[in-house]
């Protein structure tokens, strides 16, 4: 089985360097010709099926790489990036500056989750992926975060040590080939 990993196009909350976690999220112009460029690209890919996150600024992104495959789009909730809570909305220097306990993947806001908590959501999904599917190349349309657990949870990596390592930018593109 084939995974195709895509960020979501730039949004205006993006470009404004506000954390929208569980926010509907809007695409910039710029945001929509990154992904046309994106789904130019994956063109000759033979995709059986997209899953996105419900959320809007992902959906919208599956709807225009969709256009290039004839395949149905699936929205799945356990694909949603971290939830922020009370942050949502606000700057990321507000959050990077608050008294949050703990360390980066156990700390959390009230009402957010925490990174640990987003590891068993994809968990979840994975599982799900991988007993519908066994073959074949699958589409995921996801967040800069929930992205780059999933690729710890694929690679089957430590999340405290490599998270870091996996960060797609608006719109990229990471393939995991699994045997």
């Amino acid at each position: 089985m084939k995974l195709i990993f895509v960020r979501h196009g730039q949004t205006r909350e993006n470009r404004k360097h506000i954390i929208q976690g569980w926010l509907p999220g809007h695409l910039t112009q710029k945001g929509k010709d990154q992904v046309e460029k994106t789904a130019k690209s994956l063109k000759n890919n033979k995709i059986e099926i997209i899953y996105t996150s419900d959320l809007k600024r992902c959906l919208d992104t599956a709807k225009i790489i969709a256009k290039y495959h004839n395949v149905k789009i699936i929205k799945n909730r356990l694909l949603r990036e971290k939830r922020y809570g009370i942050f949502e909305g606000k700057s990321k220097e507000e959050y990077e500056h608050a008294d949050l306990k703990g360390d980066k993947f156990h700390q959390k806001s009230f009402s957010g989750e925490n990174w640990l908590d987003v590891q068993k959501r994809i968990k979840k999904f994975y599982s799900y992926i991988l007993q519908k599917h066994n073959s074949g190349t699958i589409l995921i349309v996801s967040h800069q975060g929930a992205l780059g657990v999933f690729e710890c949870v694929v690679r089957n990596l430590d999340l405290r040590k490599y998270f870091v390592k996996f960060r797609l930018t608006n719109a990229g593109v990471s393939i995991y080939n699994r045997r």
